[in-house]
């Protein structure tokens, strides 16, 4: 018996994220398929960039992911929530974004 089993570019499996959390990985797994499209650019989505790492820790607090706007804004329950008309981040995926914020960014 053969099982696939398969993940949208989207979705981000845990066992496709490494156990310590790095802004590379952040942006190749998670911010090019899910929010490049709209924060990049001349017409970035309210002139936030998610481009590069500065950008990224521009919308962080170091070591304080429930004081950033980087991980509220994926909250389930936040305003506006992000990736705007897309499914949300998955547990996994919110995980490591809090993670990698409260360890103060790592590249």
């Amino acid at each position: 018996m053969l099982l696939l089993v398969t993940f949208t570019a989207a979705q981000a499996a845990p066992s496709q994220l490494s156990a310590t959390p790095t802004y590379r990985e952040l942006h190749e797994k998670m911010i090019v398929p899910k929010s490049l499209r709209c924060h990049s650019g001349n017409h970035a989505a309210r002139q936030i960039f998610l481009e590069n790492y500065d950008d990224l820790a521009r919308l962080s607090v170091s070591g304080r992911p429930d004081q950033s706007l980087l991980y509220e804004t994926l909250t389930p329950d936040a305003f506006t929530r992000m990736p705007m008309g897309a499914a949300p981040l998955n547990s996994a995926e919110m995980t490591y974004v809090r993670e990698w914020i409260r360890l103060g960014l790592p590249r």
